[in-house]
């Protein structure tokens, strides 16, 4: 799963944040 997160990071790191935080809340 790590190895998945840092590739998607890799690419486009704010937009996943921002995905991340959305689906966290």
């Amino acid at each position: 799963m790590i190895l998945w997160f840092q590739e998607f990071f890799g690419r486009n790191g704010l937009v996943l944040s921002l995905y991340m935080l959305f689906v966290s809340f």
